[in-house]
C-alpha cells in the first residue's frame, strides 16, 4: 500500500506519481492492480495545482489532506476541530478532488483508545494508517508485523463493538529502512515464499529520501501489486461484501455459488482443497458447463486449487479413482 506524506514539497508527489506512470505497462488495468498506483497526503502548500491533482486522480492515484496536530497530543474535541479545519481548507484548495477516505496523521499522535477512528468515520475516513513500525531503536533493523494477520482490520471500541474504520499498519517506514533496504526484501520474500507470511504492507515516504524508488523496484521484480490506500479500502470492502455459499455436496460433486462485489470482481480468487472425501479435484465448471481454469498451490501445508472467482454457480468435481490411486 504505497502512501506518501508530502509535507508541502514542491515536486515530491509529482515526481513519485510520474515514476509510477513510467513503470506502468502499456494497456495495464488499474482495476486489476496491474498499474502501480499510490496515495499522497498533502498540505495545501504542496506543489500540485487543483487541475494537476485531478488529472492524477483520474489516472487512478489517490490524494488527500495530511491532517496535523503539529505533533501535539489531542483531546477528542481538539482532534475533531483539527480534522474539520484541515479537511475544509484542503477542499478549498483542491475542489476538484473526491472526498478522501484514508488518513495518516502528521507525527502519528494517538492520545486515547477510540476517539481517532470515531472522528475519522464522522468525516468519511475509513482507512487509517497511523499504526507505524517505528522507532528504529525498537525495531533494530528488522522488518516484520505488529498485527497478527498482516491485513487491514477494523477497530473495536472498549466494549468490543466494531468501528467501521480499517487499521492498516504502516510497515515499511523510510526513517527505519531507507538505509537497510535488504530488510524490506526479506519481508517480501517471506511473504511470497513457503513461509506464507503474506499481508498488505503499508509504506511511508516523505521525499526526504528516494525511498519510494527502491520499493517500486523490489515490488516490480517480485510482481507485487502497488496500490493506493483507496484501492486497498475498496478491495477490503468488496471482499467483505462478497459471498461463497455451498449449496450441495453429492457423490463427489460440490455445488457452490459465488457472488463477487463489483469492486473486486476482477480480483477475487477462490480456493478449494485439492483433496477431499470425494477424491482429488479434477475439474471446476460454471453452471453453463464452461470449464474454469485453476492453478494449484500449497498454502500452510495444504494443497489448494486457486481460480478466478467471478459471480456465478459452480460445480467442483472430485475424482474418486484419482483419490484411490493417490492413496
Amino acid at each position: 500500500v504505497m502512501a506518501a506524506d508530502d509535507h508541502g514539497t514542491v515536486t515530491g508527489t509529482q515526481r513519485s506519481f510520474d515514476r509510477m506512470l513510467a513503470l506502468s505497462p502499456e494497456g495495464c488495468d488499474v482495476a486489476k492492480w496491474e498499474c502501480p498506483r499510490a496515495t499522497s497526503w498533502m498540505y495545501v502548500t504542496s506543489g500540485l495545482s487543483d487541475s494537476q491533482a485531478a488529472a492524477y486522480v483520474k489516472q487512478g492515484f489517490d490524494i488527500g489532506s495530511h491532517v496535523s496536530t503539529y505533533c501535539h497530543n489531542w483531546s477528542e474535541y481538539s482532534l475533531d476541530v483539527t480534522f474539520a479545519d484541515d479537511l475544509r481548507s484542503f477542499r478549498r484548495s483542491y475542489p476538484s478532488l473526491p472526498p478522501q477516505q484514508g488518513s495518516r496523521l502528521h507525527c502519528i499522535a494517538w492520545s486515547d483508545y477510540v476517539s481517532q477512528p470515531r472522528i475519522e468515520r464522522a468525516w468519511g475516513i475509513r482507512f487509517d494508517m497511523n499504526y507505524y513500525y517505528w522507532p528504529p531503536t525498537w525495531v533494530r533493523g528488522r522488518a516484520g508485523f505488529m498485527t497478527g494477520s498482516g491485513l487491514p482490520m477494523r477497530f473495536s471500541d472498549v466494549n468490543g463493538g466494531l468501528i467501521d474504520v480499517y487499521q492498516q499498519e504502516t510497515h515499511l517506514v523510510d526513517e527505519v529502512f531507507a538505509g537497510i533496504i535488504k530488510a524490506v526484501a526479506g519481508l517480501l520474500d517471506r511473504a511470497l515464499g513457503p513461509e506464507g507470511y503474506y499481508g498488505a504492507f503499508g509504506t511511508h515516504y516523505d521525499f526526504n529520501h528516494e525511498f519510494d524508488a527502491p520499493l517500486m523496484k523490489m515490488a516490480l521484480k517480485r510482481r507485487i501489486p502497488m496500490v493506493s490506500a483507496k484501492q486497498m479500502l475498496d478491495w477490503t470492502d468488496g471482499r467483505q461484501a462478497s459471498t461463497f455459499r455451498t449449496t450441495a455436496w453429492t457423490d463427489g460433486v460440490l455445488a457452490f455459488d459465488v457472488k463477487a462485489d463489483g469492486r473486486v470482481e476482477k480480483l477475487l480468487r477462490g480456493m478449494l482443497p485439492m483433496q477431499a472425501a470425494g477424491g482429488r479435484l479434477r475439474e471446476i465448471r460454471l453452471s453453463d458447463k464452461q470449464a474454469v481454469a485453476f492453478a494449484t498451490e500449497t498454502i500452510k501445508g495444504i494443497e489448494y486449487a486457486l481460480f478466478d472467482a467471478r459471480s456465478g454457480s459452480y460445480l467442483a468435481v472430485y475424482d474418486r479413482q484419482a483419490h484411490g490411486s493417490a492413496r
